[in-house]
C-alpha cells in the first residue's frame, strides 16, 4: 500500500511527457532514460504508466519502441520507424515485456524493458523512444518518420563506452558560442523589458546536459540584476545547436497598465541610459562560455512628456512677449 502511494504521488508530482494533446495521455514515468553501455553489455529497466483518475472502465494502451532523432534549435524531435536491418540503430536492441495492457482509474502498471549492446553503434549519446498509444503501431514503411497526436514518449539516451572498434575514448561534449544577442531589431527599448536570444553548439558526441549560468545586467559599472541562464534545464544533444530564450524584465513595471500608469510608474523609478549584460555559461560547459551585448533604455514617454511642456512654455513665453510688444507699440 505505502508503495502504491509514493508511485501515484510520483506520478502527480513529477511525471513529465512529450504530447500533443496532455489531456487524454497516459501519465508515464520516467519521461527521460540516461544510462552508459559497453560492448556485450545489457541492462534492464521499468518504465510505470498510471491509470488516470476520470477513466471509466479499461483502457488498452499499447507500447512500442521507436528511432528518434533531435531536430531544429528548440524541443522539436523527429520520430521514425526502426530498420531492423539497421543495427546500428539502438532502437532495435530494446525488448519489451509486453506490448499492451489494459489500465483501470488508479491503476499503476508496470512494463519492464532491456537492452544489450550489440557493439555496433556509435560512440558517444545515441538515441531512442518507448511510446505509449492509445492506439497499435501501423504498419509502416521502415525508415519513415511518425506523426504522433495523442501518445506520450520516454526518451532513452544511451552512452556507448565501447564498440566493435573497442573502447570509445573520445567521448565528449564540446560547447561553442554561436550567437549571444538581443531579440530586437534594435539595440533601444523604452522599458526595462529586454530579451536575449543565445544559441550553443554542441560539438562532441556526448549529449549536455543542463548546462547553467547567468546573465548579469550592468549599469556603469555596478550590477543591478541577475538573470537565471536555462531555468529549464534544456540539454544540448550531440552535433546540435540549442537556442536559449531570456528576458530581463521589471517586475514591478505595469506592463498591462495604460499609458498613463506606465508614465507613472517611469517618473517615480526612472532607468535611463547604457546598460550591458554579460552572459557567464559556467556549470556543465566545457569550456566555459562568456560574452557581453550591449543596449539603450530611453524612456520615450517622459522624454515626450518633458518635450510637450518645454514646447507649451516656450509658445507661452512667446505669445507673451508678442503681446507685450503689441501693447507697447501700441502706445507709441
Amino acid at each position: 500500500m505505502e508503495k502504491f502511494i509514493v508511485l501515484v504521488l510520483l506520478f502527480v508530482f513529477c511525471t513529465g511527457f512529450v504530447s500533443l494533446n496532455p489531456a487524454r495521455a497516459i501519465p508515464v514515468s520516467p519521461d527521460k532514460y540516461f544510462f552508459e553501455l559497453s560492448t556485450n553489455e545489457s541492462k534492464s529497466f521499468s518504465l510505470n504508466l498510471l491509470g488516470k483518475e476520470n477513466l471509466t472502465g479499461n483502457q488498452s494502451v499499447f507500447i512500442y519502441v521507436l528511432g528518434m532523432k533531435k531536430t531544429g534549435e528548440e524541443n522539436d524531435r523527429q520520430f521514425y520507424i526502426p530498420d531492423p536491418k539497421q543495427e546500428n540503430d539502438i532502437a532495435n536492441w530494446i525488448e519489451l515485456n509486453t506490448n499492451s495492457l489494459d489500465l483501470k482509474k488508479g491503476d499503476v502498471k508496470t512494463v519492464t524493458w532491456s537492452i544489450k549492446n550489440r557493439g555496433l553503434a556509435n560512440c558517444g549519446t545515441n538515441l531512442a523512444a518507448i511510446v505509449v498509444s492509445e492506439s497499435p503501431r501501423s504498419d509502416l514503411i521502415p525508415g519513415n518518420t511518425v506523426a504522433l497526436k495523442n501518445e506520450i514518449i520516454s526518451q532513452i539516451h544511451v552512452q556507448i563506452k565501447s564498440n566493435n572498434n573497442g573502447e570509445c575514448v573520445d567521448l565528449k561534449y564540446n560547447t561553442r558560442l554561436i550567437e549571444f544577442s538581443l531579440d530586437s531589431k534594435t539595440n533601444s527599448f523604452d522599458q526595462p523589458q529586454v530579451p536575449f536570444i543565445t544559441r550553443v553548439q554542441n560539438e562532441g558526441n556526448l549529449i549536455q546536459r543542463s548546462p547553467k549560468g547567468f546573465i548579469d545586467i550592468f549599469q556603469g559599472g555596478r550590477k543591478i540584476e541577475t538573470i537565471e541562464f536555462n531555468p529549464g534545464s534544456l540539454d544540448i544533444y550531440p552535433n546540435t545547436v540549442r537556442r536559449f530564450e531570456n528576458i530581463w524584465v521589471d517586475k514591478n513595471y505595469p506592463y498591462r497598465g495604460n499609458y498613463f500608469d506606465q508614465l507613472v510608474y517611469e517618473i517615480r523609478s526612472p532607468r535611463f541610459g547604457y546598460y550591458e549584460a554579460r552572459l557567464g555559461i559556467t556549470k556543465n560547459s566545457n569550456p566555459e562560455i562568456l560574452s557581453t551585448v550591449s543596449f539603450w533604455i530611453i524612456p520615450w514617454r517622459i522624454i515626450t512628456l518633458f518635450g510637450i511642456i518645454l514646447i507649451s512654455t516656450l509658445l507661452v513665453f512667446l505669445i507673451v512677449r508678442y503681446s507685450n510688444y503689441r501693447k507697447k507699440k501700441g502706445r507709441i
